[in-house]
């Protein structure tokens, strides 16, 4: 045992002994095990610390430049490395309402009633009986969250719908039905940010990509940004002449 466990410690790579080191089971083998352990949690904590400092200073950076499409970018990406950090959730509030304002600067739609809407916490629904039950019913069967959440959406709670599919989305179907929730509770900001997240997943996917823009359009044109709006249905149309919907809101946007 000692003969492979030398031949472990001097041979394997930095990844493999990393994998290795995960997992205490291998500790009465060997108190190296240990001892590497914790010079590699020191090490992780280390490097995480000095990632963060530079995604801090690249946020600050692109918020003075006023980039905002690449500080959303960088948003998206570190939230997906560091998801529970406090300092970084609350960098990317402030960014939530820099990216509102940016939308809202050359509209006459910026009004504090209109604001307050954006970025509501409809609570109202929590206490309703039914929600109770449907979140009762969620918890006890997971496989049918896509069926719950879309009987919470039939009944207009839409608040109640968006908490329960949130936190993740298993089902393209589970994905549109959050879409569509934002879209319903006039959650607006929301709903454009996760529409451009779906974007980016079904870029590769043309028919979706397209669902994808003309949500895009729908959260634009409700935020005053009709003319940009109608670019988005346009390029839409360009590439698929039968998108009715789209269609429809063009001709009606495009006369106003």
């Amino acid at each position: 045992t000692k003969e492979i466990l030398d031949t472990l410690f001097t041979a394997a790579d930095d990844q493999a002994l990393k994998t290795i080191l995960k997992y205490d089971k291998f500790d009465h083998l060997d108190p190296r095990f240990d001892k590497l352990r914790s010079e590699w949690i020191s090490r992780e904590l280390e490097e995480k610390h000095e990632r963060k400092k530079e995604i801090f200073s690249k946020i600050l950076l692109l918020k003075n430049e006023r980039l905002l499409e690449e500080e959303r970018q960088l948003f998206q990406d570190a939230l997906e490395e560091f998801p529970t950090d406090e300092d970084l959730l609350q960098r990317y509030g402030d960014f939530q309402r820099r990216y509102a304002d940016s939308i809202f600067q050359k509209t006459d739609s910026k009004k504090d009633s209109f604001w307050i809407k954006l970025f509501k916490k409809d609570n109202s629904t929590q206490d309703d009986p039914y929600v109770k039950e449907m979140f009762k019913l969620a918890k006890k069967y997971p496989s049918e969250k896509y069926w719950i959440a879309s009987s919470l959406f039939l009944a207009e709670c839409y608040s109640s719908c968006i908490q329960l599919l949130k936190p993740k989305q298993s089902t393209e179907a589970e994905k549109w039905l959050l879409l569509e929730a934002y879209i319903q509770d006039q959650q607006y900001i929301l709903a454009l940010e996760y529409s451009r997240q779906l974007e980016e997943e079904y870029k590769d996917s043309p028919d979706n990509l397209m669902s994808c823009l003309y949500h895009q359009a729908v959260c634009l044109e409700k935020l005053g940004k009709r003319n940009e709006a109608v670019q988005i249905l346009k390029s839409i149309l360009s590439y698929n002449k039968n998108f009715k919907m789209a269609q429809y809101l063009f001709d009606n946007w495009s006369s106003m």
